[in-house]
């Protein structure tokens, strides 16, 4: 691995954060109504990423992992992790052949008992720059109670004014949709960093890679698989053994965006393998009442000053409360 850059120290965010709003122009309330406003409100559901399935299995680091980070689970034993496997979007009965982004959200259970946690998604760019950027995105696209859809006109003006707000979208249709959660790549959009024992750190993304390769449908399978077919393949699967993903942290390289994660990085930019997650088995719906916070941070990663990933948190806290409520 190339010698890691020298940068200062900052604090370490956790789940009390959760809360907190993130800007004063957009408020989680916001955002939250309108991912309710596009998909509806479904008792007990996220506003995001409704549809899912949970499973454990545990974190092995690599050898690699302590020369990047500090951070306790890239060192010595394995870690539990409990994940959970999602659909994007906030419908609950979305067809799994439909193709949006797919969610992986983990959580490492750390030697002391801290948790962890890591959110991604199956595609390598974010929809928005910003917090207000992606409210006036879904405002945009609810429907008009006259013709029961979005106006096209409308859409298409925000895009253009928005060019950065096709890029997931454009992706998601140049590639197949995924055969199995376990055969499709996963992304960390927002970028961290990552500091060693030596004080020596570097700011980059997660990329979880399935270690049984990347498999899409073709459209004739598509057209053949069940509504739920992700879930069942998944039960199959595990059920005759555990599956492996491959973690690694891709290293930003001169000119990357660090605040930006509507911007992919070049693919030629540095990989540090860190470990192995091994899912081993299906537990149903049993993580549903977590909430997955991507600022829940162990010693050794630290956030980006990324707005997007800053709001996050506090927009999870405001789905959970709803759906506690419910």
């Amino acid at each position: 691995m190339k010698k890691l850059k020298l940068a200062g120290s900052c604090c370490v965010l956790s789940l009390a954060m959760a809360g907190a709003p993130a800007t004063a122009e957009t408020a989680p309330k916001d955002l939250v109504d309108g991912l309710n406003g596009i998909f509806g409100q479904h008792a007990g559901k996220r506003a995001s990423h409704a549809k899912g399935i949970c499973a454990a299995g545990e974190f092995k680091p690599a050898g690699e992992a302590a020369r990047l980070s500090r951070a306790p689970h890239f060192a010595g034993d394995p870690v539990p992790v409990t994940i959970r496997f999602s659909m994007g979007g906030g419908n609950p009965a979305i067809p799994d052949k439909t193709n949006v982004t797919r969610g992986m959200a983990i959580r490492f259970t750390l030697p002391d008992e801290s948790v962890a946690d890591l959110v991604t998604i199956s595609a390598p760019v974010f929809f928005a720059r910003t917090p207000e950027e992606a409210l006036q995105f879904l405002l945009v696209r609810k429907a008009d109670p006259a013709t029961g859809k979005p106006d096209a006109a409308k859409v298409a003006e925000f895009s253009k004014a928005h060019p950065e707000t096709t890029l997931q979208g454009a992706w998601l249709k140049a590639h197949p949709v995924p055969n199995s959660y376990l055969t499709t790549p996963f992304y960390a959009v927002n970028a961290f960093k990552f500091t060693n024992d030596g004080g020596q750190s570097v700011f980059g993304r997660w990329y979880i890679e399935p270690a049984g390769g990347v498999v899409g449908l073709t459209e004739e399978e598509a057209e053949s698989v069940s509504d739920d077919f992700l879930t069942e393949d998944l039960e199959k699967r595990l059920a005759a053994g555990a599956a492996d993903f491959q973690v690694h942290v891709q290293i930003a390289g001169e000119g990357d965006p660090i605040t930006d994660p509507t911007v992919e990085w070049p693919a030629t930019r540095e990989r540090v393998h860190v470990g192995t997650i091994s899912v081993s088995k299906v537990t149903g719906q049993d993580c549903d009442g977590i909430m997955f916070n991507p600022l829940a941070l162990p010693t050794g990663i630290e956030p980006s000053e990324d707005p997007i990933l800053a709001i996050r948190p506090a927009v999870y806290a405001e789905s959970l409360l709803r759906r506690q409520q419910k």
